[in-house]
């Protein structure tokens, strides 16, 4: 059991089920491109930043690839999935967020997305305010796995890191709580971790709603 005195809550894959309909725009953009689909690099991405799923992409499909056309193509695609569907939730999240703050736990997002695109995600999924500090992948110099943008949360929370917790879907971002010497709980999602990965963390729970679980709070 742990008391956190901060909570950091990773945003695509963990809070919001934005990895499946990601994977399922990645494909619709490389048929509409003329590219072979490869659902195994989608994967390689998760958890990183724009700087590193380019390099992913240029290193699979070549120095040739046009990868700003693409990526307008994709986002567009999932733009179009957004706007019929809305931003899904994850299984457990507003519980979860609900008993944090009934704890007074300050609570963080720490995503490697790019701040605009981060912040209409959680306003779409009216999460915003239930956090007291959003940092976002163009925030930090290195993305996850390194552990820049965890540090980065715990110093906005005012947190000493030892007494944060991190929870997180990816590899790279259990990886890079690691790192920072956050103590994390995987929940996988589309990927699921390795085993040597999967020890880095203190624990997996299979959905958000087991974390209570593992809390303790006098």
């Amino acid at each position: 059991m742990f008391e956190p005195l901060g909570v950091i809550f990773d945003m695509d894959g963990l809070m919001l089920d934005t990895e499946r309909v990601g994977c399922a725009a990645y494909r619709q953009a490389a048929h509409a491109m003329g590219y072979a689909v490869a659902d195994d690099l989608y994967l390689r991405t998760i958890g990183r930043n724009e700087k590193d799923t380019r390099l992913i992409f240029m290193g699979h499909y070549g120095h040739r690839f046009a990868y700003g056309a693409f990526h307008e193509q994709w986002h567009r695609c999932l733009a179009s999935v957004f706007e019929s569907e809305g931003v899904g939730i994850k299984s457990g999240l507003l519980e979860l967020i609900d008993y944090l703050q009934r704890e007074q736990v300050r609570m963080a997002v720490a995503t490697s997305t790019a701040r605009a695109r981060a912040f209409q995600l959680l306003a779409s999924a009216r999460i915003t305010r239930c956090f007291h500090r959003i940092v976002c992948g163009d925030e930090v110099v290195n993305g996850k796995p390194s552990p820049d943008i965890f540090l980065k949360a715990a110093r906005a929370l005012e947190v000493h890191p030892a007494d944060c917790l991190v929870l997180e879907d990816s590899e790279a971002g259990i990886s890079a709580a690691h790192a920072a010497g956050i103590r994390a709980i995987l929940v996988p999602d589309l990927k699921p971790a390795s085993q040597k990965v999967a020890q880095l963390a203190w624990t997996t729970c299979a959905s958000l709603h087991d974390v209570r679980g593992f809390l303790l709070f006098r």
